[in-house]
């Protein structure tokens, strides 16, 4: 419902969308911080208000290395103190404001992560509690050195997930454009009839 709320709002007329833009995200924000413990999307409220912006002004930052080094250094910082939030932004900082991350992630690699982002999301929950868990467990009785542990399940659940995610990638690609298709179809038909 949120989205849909913030998607009426972008149909303000021009001139005054982005304050309205504004106004709205400001509030959603001060709304979910009151309710942090119960919702927790203050994220996803900043993230889409700077894909906003991005996409929507011509918002030019480039951070030279070092700048961003720095910041994604004080993200691996953040992330492992537990601030998910100001990490979370950080990233997105970091993605927005630095060319050479941009240029690498616009390539193939890009591509990659774009085709596996969606089917991961689907099939890394499920591996973690069934697959992960069962060899967390093993290696926890096996006395085995902890960091050892910790690299171990990241890199089995990476490759494990990975594998199970690909079925549905291959999936997306024929299922997409044969929606596309349909919709096409649907859409042509409709504006012969009107």
């Amino acid at each position: 419902m949120v989205i849909f709320f913030i998607l009426l709002c972008y149909g303000v007329p021009g001139p005054i969308r982005t304050k309205t833009m504004l106004s709205v995200f400001a509030t959603l924000f001060f709304i979910f911080s009151i309710l942090r413990h119960a919702l927790g999307y203050e994220a996803f409220l900043v993230g889409a208000f700077l894909s906003y912006i991005v996409a929507t002004h011509s918002f030019e930052i480039n951070f030279n290395r070092k700048t961003t080094l720095m910041i994604t250094l004080l993200c691996v910082i953040l992330l492992s103190m537990g601030e998910k939030f100001l990490g979370s932004v950080l990233v997105l900082v970091v993605l927005i404001g630095s060319h050479d991350v941009q240029n690498k992630l616009s390539g193939k690699i890009g591509y990659i992560l774009g085709q596996f982002s969606f089917p991961l999301y689907l099939v890394h929950t499920l591996v973690i509690l069934t697959l992960s868990s069962r060899l967390y467990i093993f290696l926890e009785n096996a006395d085995v050195n902890r960091y050892f542990v910790m690299l171990t399940i990241l890199v089995f659940t990476v490759v494990v997930s990975s594998c199970f995610a690909l079925p549905l990638v291959i999936l997306e690609r024929r299922w997409v454009p044969f929606l596309n298709n349909i919709a096409k179809r649907f859409t042509q038909k409709l504006s012969v009839n009107y």
